[in-house]
């Protein structure tokens, strides 16, 4: 470490801990000899090796501990110069990019597309921090203009990241001096609700729709593995948030507000909402105006008046989701269940591949017309933008799930108009039996609804036959959706 010019302070802080702490007088002996003359100095590559560690364990962004008494940044400054080496009165970084280090040779806020798309892909991994005024080549450290960094207007730039992506991850701004030059820092949190979504483009760097990654050395689109992992970990999380929900409903900690009838109950008493303003009820977002899924806040707008009378309501089952599958929408839609949370399944339509999946259903449970159901889902950041383009055409009736039959699938159709099901025996009975419902006008829905599900759980293979199936299979639901509850002037 003298070898290499830093500073005794910075070597000390390397050593010292909160229950051991190296005296100065120490590193003095080292220096002149007198203490540990017979121990060979440490490798370039070593040295290296031990710095790296050293700043991976102190620097993690779960494990600094922030002191309000201190400006943006400060807490993670020795963390960062010790990420830098002077060779010969020049500044450069250490080793190259990590899964948690990108650099940029500048930043220019009105064109920010290969930042956002760092800041994305680190608040998608673990977080980390994007150093500014890097040279790619040789992470020479070339600087910042001093004055325009500190100038830079944090409302600008919160708004560029706002509109790029959500949820929107959390990150602060700050200067590091390395004498004659600087370099700014960018300190990007791991997102806490992931996956990070690109909503719009910017350049050809930033594309709508993209879940971006942070690899070792490059930011790029997520590969199937990670998205898989993020998604585990959502559904854990969200399995985890409900079963403490349920804990402490158990023990009488929350009370229950039951929307559809105004009455909230908990273990010291309950009350009811008026009529009149259980409709005044909304949902808002929370924090920066992130909605979490699964987790809404409530707002009472207006008073809260007692009701004398007593009210008994009948128990009732109710559905709750909060991490919604494909499998989960088709099959509550063909038992008819009635969900809590409708609106949560149509959104889910925005963030998958898959064609057809029942949507009118759904979209009579949540109460909203045609029009506001597309106004609010345009306003929705789509996981595939393809998806939601094709989910408001078939929701104005600009695309159906109807297919015109062959001649021996017009006979089947003419038998399930009939009420007269077909039998299942092979793969070809499925086949045909689904793309006869794909192409019929009218349908008892208890007789076609469990056809279908037979037809569901005859293909549930992992193989591409099987996948193929369930693709004739999903049209077929989606055209009873259309049947039974699609508006009669939506959908020919």
């Amino acid at each position: 470490m003298r070898r290499r010019g830093i500073e005794f302070s910075r070597i000390q802080a390397y050593f010292s801990r909160p229950d051991r702490l190296v005296s100065p007088f120490r590193i003095t002996e080292i220096r002149d000899g007198s203490l540990g003359a017979d121990v060979e100095a440490a490798s370039d590559e070593a040295l290296d090796e031990f710095m790296f560690a050293y700043e991976r364990g102190r620097s993690g962004i779960e494990a600094v501990v922030g002191n309000a008494s201190k400006g943006p940044g400060e807490e993670h400054i020795e963390a960062v110069r010790a990420l830098f080496e002077n060779r010969d009165g020049s500044w450069f970084l250490v080793g190259e990019e990590t899964d948690d280090r990108e650099c940029k040779e500048s930043f220019n806020v009105r064109h920010p597309s290969k930042v956002l798309r760092a800041m994305a892909a680190l608040a998608n991994n673990k977080g980390g921090r994007i150093l500014i005024g890097l040279r790619d080549s040789d992470k020479l450290v070339v600087g910042i203009k001093r004055d325009e960094w500190d100038a830079l207007d944090p409302a600008d730039i919160s708004q560029r990241v706002t509109s790029a992506m959500q949820p929107v991850p959390e990150y602060s701004r700050f200067r590091l001096d390395l004498g004659a030059v600087s370099v700014g820092v960018l300190q990007v949190t791991r997102s806490a609700v992931r996956p990070v979504i690109a909503v719009k483009n910017d350049g050809d760097d930033f594309k709508e729709g993209t879940i971006y990654y942070r690899y070792v050395g490059e930011s790029k689109a997520a590969k199937p593995g990670e998205v898989e992992q993020i998604i585990r970990e959502r559904e854990r999380t969200a399995v985890q948030a409900a079963a403490t929900m349920v804990a402490k409903r158990a023990a009488g900690e929350i009370a229950v507000l039951d929307l559809d009838s105004g009455i909230a109950e908990g273990a010291s008493g309950s009350f009811v909402i008026d009529e009149e303003l259980l409709s005044k009820v909304q949902f808002v977002r929370e924090g920066q105006f992130v909605e979490r899924d699964g987790a809404p806040s409530l707002k009472l707008v207006g008073d809260v008046r007692p009701i004398g009378a007593k009210v008994v309501v009948e128990e009732r089952e109710r559905v709750v989701r909060e991490a919604i599958s494909d499998a989960d929408v088709t099959r509550n839609f063909l038992q008819q269940v009635k969900v809590a949370f409708p609106y949560e399944y149509i959104r889910h339509l925005l963030h998958t591949q898959r064609r057809w999946i029942p949507v009118f259903y759904f979209a009579q449970l949540s109460g909203l017309t045609i029009p506001a159901l597309v106004e609010k889902l345009s306003a929705e950041p789509p996981g595939y933008p393809i998806s939601r383009s094709t989910l408001i055409e078939r929701l104005r009736g600009e695309r159906s799930a109807f297919q015109s039959p062959s001649a021996h699938g017009l006979a089947i159709a003419q038998k399930i108009e009939a009420n007269q099901m077909p039998k299942l025996s092979t793969r070809s009975d499925v086949l045909s039996a689904a793309r006869a419902v794909s192409s019929i006008r009218s349908a008892d829905f208890a007789k076609v609804s469990d056809l279908l599900m037979q037809c569901l759980l005859k293909s549930q293979g992992a193989d591409d036959r099987s996948k193929a199936d369930r693709s004739i299979i999903d049209r077929a639901v989606c055209r009873l959706d259309e049947i039974a509850f699609a508006p009669k002037t939506d959908v020919s």
